[in-house]
């Protein structure tokens, strides 16, 4: 069986009027809007919040969510830290896909409750939204010069780390 591959310089940066933008960064931001206008249109459709609530809400996921990307991340390579303050350095890298989710939820569920909002009812409606926020940012294969497509093997779908190779 052949493999083809098709290879690509990879873009970690760009450069605009003086500003460092990483196309990671870029990426994650845009999952997160889009995955919040999906919430917002399937709250609105459901009627389970107003929307200055999940107004509320989405602020405190978002808070919740970098808290707990970073802590999520910390908890694994705290020993490669070279100071204590090197735990702000976010522009180092450092983040948790499953520490952001967690900290998103952890955050906002209890103030669901405390708003009598139907706390099943919010994270079905915030599913479609999580999904493809996270296939536009952390999951999307462009968002990474690290992640990479392609069959190593033979095996259909796989995932392949060895630099820029699709």
């Amino acid at each position: 069986m052949r493999e083809a591959f098709i290879s690509w310089q990879p873009v970690s940066r760009w450069h605009v009027f003086g500003i460092t933008l990483f196309p990671h960064g870029l990426l994650i931001a845009a999952g997160i809007l889009v995955g919040a206008t999906i919430l917002r249109r399937e709250t609105r459709r459901l009627g389970i919040v107003d929307d200055l609530t999940l107004e509320a809400m989405l602020f405190r996921g978002l808070v919740g969510g970098l808290i707990g990307t970073r802590l999520a991340w910390l908890a694994g390579h705290f020993r490669e830290l070279g100071s204590p303050l090197e735990v702000f350095a976010l522009w180092h890298g450092g983040m948790s896909l499953l520490g952001g989710l967690a900290g998103s939820v952890l955050a906002v569920v209890p103030f669901a409750r405390g708003r009598k909002v139907r706390v099943l009812a919010l994270l079905d409606a915030a599913a479609p939204g999580f999904a493809v926020g996270i296939a536009l940012g952390p999951g999307s294969p462009a968002s990474s010069s690290a992640i990479t497509w392609a069959s190593p093997r033979g095996f259909p779908g796989g995932s392949a780390t060895s630099g820029a190779t699709l």
